[in-house]
């Protein structure tokens, strides 16, 4: 693959990370609004998509990388899996 080809796969996949970045935080802001489930827990899905909606153009610009880089995921990982088993658990 050229060298190119490669910087159309990163601007792809930024775009994808940025639109899930999106969706996840107003799916958390309506979660909070809905009081659906508790707002602790609404509020770390807004701060981690904000969170990622930073990070990952900044990552791709260089400016994060390593751990730094895998760290900005955990807050997403605090608040997707707690969700899935509050939603599992107690339905929405």
């Amino acid at each position: 693959m050229t060298r190119g080809g490669n910087a159309r796969t990163a601007g792809v996949t930024l775009l994808v990370y940025i639109a899930a970045g999106i969706v996840g935080a107003v799916l958390a802001i309506l979660f909070l609004r809905g009081r659906s489930i508790p707002p602790a827990l609404a509020w770390i899905g807004v701060v981690a998509s904000v969170l990622l909606l930073v990070g990952l153009p900044l990552q791709l610009g260089g400016v994060g990388a390593g751990a730094a880089a895998q760290a900005m995921w955990l807050p997403m990982l605090t608040f997707e899996v707690p969700l899935a088993l509050w939603l599992i658990v107690k339905g929405c």
